[in-house]
């Protein structure tokens, strides 16, 4: 229907305004004519407009993925004959087929022992992986890198030992004598010790979160443990500005990525179990602006994600199902509660005055050893006496300049009066704490 719109007229009913023309005005009316449709049919006229909008837009869609595929298609064209240059220039030389019929997994039971070694990886994936990264980029640097770390890994294979103590009772009884205020965490140790040696399984340790006040001795206690188990230990420490790259490493687009301590310790290392301290984590600075350097451990420490997690740098998957993880934090309460529930949670008192000097002698041992002075003699008990108050930081910030002070005089023997003078004097102890005799 075309009517003269009047003013103000509604369209009859029944129909619908459908267009009007307003370049074109009706004769003594000055008004443009109008076009009435019946209901249905404008209905109809509606979806079908809307049908063809929608068809447009989903070809347009289509046209637009089509031409990025080519360009990527192009893109990686160009790529894989940058690297084909680049390779033949460099002298690489890699046979895929060769390579993978010569990787071969070790066999249970016939290569190793489950409770002796650990495979980190099957040995397949690791030419896959230098295949992947030797086909992906025409970066001279990246590839060489890769290749040289493919050879090292090729040449050491998937197997890392898995560290024990070889008289257990012995070790750690000795840790006991060394370290009486952590009877608890060794009591913990023992148990899985025995149940690997019952059950035919490797030595396993749940993550451990050491709580206590500063200067209890956490630390201290977690490379005395590496030293009982015969493992390596790492520590990381979290109480200073650190990324989420810390742990599994940096992205591979920035020009210094590195590794991450976990593929850095179990890949590179020689054991599957190595001590990683992750020292003061609730000191953790969480800037969700640069990644919180503690979400990676989300999965770290759960058994079911642990055994294949990825190096960014590398982009190389393993298996960190095996590391030892010791957190230490002064206040738990500052630790997510989704990271601190995967801890064992241990709270460190601070040495009874019996317990501090029965310790001491290790400490101050130790210290002396560290130095590597041949022919040092051990410190007499009324040296050891006198430090026997403090922490084991402290001690050795006590000891190490006394023993110099000594070698300067001559001597390969403590004297009192190498001590600081407020070590020396029989009535007082450092900080204020009484000296034990």
């Amino acid at each position: 229907m075309i009517r003269d719109r009047q003013q103000q007229d509604a369209p009859p009913p029944g129909y619908r305004l459908h267009a009007r023309y307003l370049g074109f005005k009706a004769k003594g009316t000055g008004l443009a004519p109008e076009i009435l449709l019946d209901e249905r049919l404008a209905t109809q006229l509606g979806e079908e407009a809307n049908r063809l909008r929608e068809q447009e837009i989903a070809e347009r869609a289509e046209r637009e993925e089509a031409e990025e595929r080519a360009r990527d298609a192009k893109y990686e064209a160009t790529q894989a004959n940058a690297f084909a240059r680049s390779r033949k220039k460099d002298d690489i030389d890699f046979d895929f087929d060769k390579e993978l019929e010569q990787a071969i997994d070790p066999v249970l039971g016939v290569d190793y022992d489950v409770r002796a070694q650990h495979p980190v990886y099957p040995a397949a994936r690791l030419v896959h992986w230098i295949q992947g990264c030797l086909t992906s980029t025409p970066d001279k640097e990246w590839y060489q890198r890769d290749h040289k770390l493919y050879l090292k890994l090729k040449q050491r294979g998937p197997l890392r030992r898995v560290a024990a103590p070889e008289d257990p009772v012995a070790a750690l009884a000795a840790l006991r004598e060394s370290q009486p205020h952590f009877g608890a965490v060794i009591d913990l140790v023992a148990a899985q010790l025995a149940l690997g040696d019952k059950s035919g399984r490797a030595f396993s340790l749940p993550p451990i979160l050491l709580v206590g006040e500063p200067g209890v001795g956490k630390t201290h206690f977690a490379f005395k443990l590496a030293d009982a188990l015969g493992t390596e230990v790492r520590r990381q420490a979290f109480d200073n500005d650190q990324t989420g790259a810390v742990l599994l490493g940096s992205d591979r687009k920035w020009g210094n990525t590195t590794y991450g301590v976990v593929f850095d310790q179990v890949v590179l290392g020689q054991v599957a179990n190595p001590i990683i301290v992750l020292d003061e984590v609730d000191k953790a600075r969480r800037d969700f602006a640069v990644q919180d350097p503690l979400a990676s451990l989300l999965t770290l420490l759960e058994p079911v994600t642990s055994n294949c997690v990825r190096d960014i740098s590398t982009n190389f998957e393993f298996d960190a199902s095996q590391i030892i993880w010791i957190a230490t934090a002064n206040d738990a309460r500052r630790i997510s509660a989704p990271l601190r529930s995967r801890f064992r949670e241990f709270h460190i008192a601070m040495p009874t005055p019996e317990q501090a000097l029965q310790m001491a002698p290790g400490i101050v041992k130790s210290v002396i050893e560290s130095l590597a002075l041949e022919g040092f003699e051990p410190p007499a008990r009324e040296i050891v006496v006198r430090v026997a108050h403090l922490s084991p930081r402290e001690i050795r910030q006590a000891i190490e300049p006394a023993v110099g002070h000594a070698l300067a005089n001559g001597r390969s023997h403590l004297r009192i009066s190498d001590l600081p003078k407020e070590l020396q004097d029989d009535a007082a102890g450092a900080a204020g704490r009484p000296q034990l005799h």
